[in-house]
């Protein structure tokens, strides 16, 4: 039996596990029973026709077909895409043009999800009637400037053709546009954000435990279905970090995706921790994704990790005696875990502390330093060809690559300072409204509201401080898109939830009295 096959024969094994662990708890928490299972037997479906087609093309018809078909009677699009996001690996391959013309765009199961299921979704959301929500305005409009300033910026420039025009188009929309659409105007209330939220943790605890399966075995499951299916595929390869630690990848595609995911989902359980029953099923979930975060072996996830959890712990009421119990439970933990043989071995691994890999941290730095000469050449608005700069030539590594290992760095090159303010100014308009939203509209008696809004703030702090260490590959953009969207849901549901109370009150008579008519 080839080696894919016997990864998909774990992989299965794996899933059916936790499909059926989570099914109580999370259908009586958040999902349907019926979504639950015909959510689950697509994702076992997709993986099956990824297995077994041998072909990426075939993959993408017969998969894409099936995902379109289910994804019309879907009640919850953007859960489905929840659930389907790490089904696959994202792989890539161009769009063959038969000579017509020259390379249009690449191909990837991220796009075909997009296409097949955010599109049609996108669309009746479109011709659906609904009130202005003045929630998310503002993100709407630094998205929508983000947008016209890159299609501006790549029509203006005389050495790009029409096809790169067209591409960077269509890859913008389906990255951006349908990602951050659907999920700011398809979850309008408490019972969807709940069910795409607890939908997106099952798919994260599903790659945690395949995760933690190729950190102990030493076997990314993965690594040769791109083979398989007739592509030679840029990411998934086994890296190591110390003398023989194999990261783990899980379907993410690289290491440091895979983390990213995991410090995601810590924010995530903050928040479903109120519904999810027994609370054991919680705790083996926890333990899940922190230990794939932990093999993910990944720095900056963990730094936008802990970030995250200590703004979570740190917001809402009664968090003095919740910001005590978590630095005395890390206290113990740490003696523990330094009592140990383990202790110094996790230490080396910790960034500007430990000594494994330090040349990494060192890269980030220099990159960080040269990025900076070279953007004040062209700051207001970059140029495309910030990498054929002489200055980044000091950057060139021993694979002959120039990796942009931060993201508002990559954008700055491109798009210069006005570009980098419309994308950062999008993930703080989101979480400005969440919190501003929370702390005037939202019932203090409303516990869900208040773990959400923790929730979600914890989980824009950690995607913000993740993706300085990482360029945007894989599946980050997309992930990062689709919660700036879901934050503006959650101001828009509360604006509207407000607005209706207000609506609903009995209106009350004069406080004075009047004389009455004969």
């Amino acid at each position: 039996m080839s080696e894919h096959l016997r990864a998909l024969v774990i992989i299965l094994v794996l899933a059916a596990v936790v499909f059926k662990l989570a099914e109580r708890p999370l259908c009586a928490a958040a999902i349907a029973l019926r979504d639950y299972r015909r959510r689950r037997n697509l994702w076992f479906a997709v993986t099956l026709i990824a297995f077994f087609s041998h072909s990426f093309w075939l993959y993408v018809l017969v998969a894409g077909a099936l995902v379109f078909h289910y994804g019309r009677k879907e009640r919850n699009p953007f859960a489905l895409y929840c659930m389907l996001l790490f089904a696959v690996p994202p792989f890539n391959a161009p769009l063959p043009t038969l000579g017509l013309v020259g390379q249009l765009f690449d191909v990837s199961h991220l796009q075909l999800l997009s296409v097949t299921l955010l599109l049609p979704a996108a669309l009746r959301l479109a011709q659906t009637p609904r009130e202005q929500a003045s929630a998310g305005r503002v993100t709407d409009w630094l998205v929508g400037a983000y947008l016209v300033l890159i299609l501006i910026l790549t029509a203006g420039d005389p050495r790009l053709s029409f096809t790169v025009v067209l591409r960077t188009a269509v890859t913008q929309v389906l990255d951006v546009v349908l990602c951050y659409y659907v999920a700011s105007r398809a979850l309008i209330n408490r019972e969807s954000l709940r069910e795409a939220l607890a939908t997106f943790l099952l798919a994260g605890v599903m790659m945690a435990t395949v995760s933690m399966f190729e950190f102990v075995k030493g076997w990314l499951l993965y690594s040769s279905l791109d083979e398989s299916m007739g592509l030679t595929w840029g990411y998934g390869s086994y890296l190591s970090r110390g003398a023989d630690n194999i990261r783990a990848v899980g379907s993410a595609g690289h290491a440091i995706v895979m983390g990213y995911v995991m410090a995601i989902c810590l924010g995530l359980l903050v928040y479903l921790r109120l519904f999810v029953r027994p609370v054991g099923m919680w705790r083996l979930a926890a333990l899940a994704v922190f230990g794939a975060l932990a093999c993910s072996l990944s720095r900056g996830p963990w730094v936008g990790a802990a970030v995250g959890i200590l703004l979570g712990v740190a917001m809402g009421p009664n968090a003095g005696p919740r910001i005590l119990r978590f630095v005395g439970a890390s206290i113990v933990i740490g003696i523990v875990l330094m009592l140990t043989p383990m202790g110094p071995k996790i230490l080396s691994y910790l960034p500007f502390i430990g000594d494994v890999n330090n040349e990494t941290v060192s890269y980030r730095q220099e990159l960080f330093r040269i990025s900076m000469l070279v953007i004040r050449q062209n700051p207001w608005f970059g140029t495309f060809d910030a990498m054929a700069n002489p200055l980044m030539e000091q950057l060139r590594q021993g694979e002959g690559i120039i990796d942009l290992v931060n993201t508002y760095i990559a954008v700055a090159l491109s798009y210069g300072v006005v570009g980098l303010a419309f994308f950062a100014g999008a993930f703080f308009s989101a979480a400005f409204g969440v919190w501003q939203v929370h702390r005037r509209l939202g019932p203090r008696d409303d516990a869900e509201s208040e773990h959400l809004a923790r929730a979600l703030l914890a989980i824009m702090a950690t995607i913000t401080i993740t993706i300085v260490t990482v360029s945007p590959i894989c599946a980050i953009p997309p992930v990062y898109w689709s919660f700036i969207g879901i934050a503006v849901a959650y101001a828009r549901w509360q604006r509207t939830t407000a607005k209706n109370a207000i609506a609903a009150r009995p209106v009350r008579g004069p406080a004075y009295g009047m004389r009455p008519t004969r």
